[in-house]
């Protein structure tokens, strides 16, 4: 007799930012088995007391160093830097990319402003289509761990809707 046992790699999680969002994030990604990665520019953020159930933690430029990750059509990204202009950067540097959910923070305003900047300087309608924003599964949600909630549970409406994930 014969086993076989397919080993299938985790689905990865990029976090563009490690404050309270990121992190809460990043620990229900762990736990939902994720291959979970967070980045930010402060190394008071960006570390192993403050996300200790990150695989990996990055400090560096978060636009930068999220155009050098690999990201396959089993990558789902989350973007909650501390601002707008961060927030630009890091979608300019995935929206082209193969990511199964991009998921941005952020009211319908900023969306539709940044939408339509990003529209004029020649992103396809198609491409941010594909973006989340706001992100998260609409329960009402305030608090950081809520909002973690919310977003985690689009994830896997996104992962479970792929054929072959149910």
């Amino acid at each position: 007799e014969v086993y076989l046992e397919p080993m299938i790699p985790r689905p990865q999680l990029i976090i563009a930012g490690a404050g309270n969002i990121g992190r809460t994030t990043a620990h229900q990604g762990f736990l939902l088995g994720f291959e979970v990665t967070v980045i930010d520019d402060r190394p008071l953020y960006a570390n192993r007391d403050n996300l200790p159930d990150a695989d990996h933690v990055i400090c560096g430029d978060i636009a930068g160093e999220m155009s050098q990750q690999d990201i396959t059509g089993d990558t789902y990204i989350v973007i909650v830097t501390r601002g707008h202009r961060r927030d630009r950067a890091v979608l300019e540097s995935c929206i082209q990319s193969p990511a199964a959910y991009i998921g941005m923070i952020g009211s319908k305003v900023k969306k539709r402003t940044l939408f339509q900047n990003l529209r004029e300087e020649g992103i396809s309608q198609e491409a941010l289509d594909r973006v989340q924003s706001p992100m998260g599964v609409e329960i009402n949600a305030i608090l950081p761990e809520e909002i973690a909630v919310s977003v985690v549970a689009q994830m896997i409406q996104t992962r479970r809707s792929k054929p072959g994930n149910r």
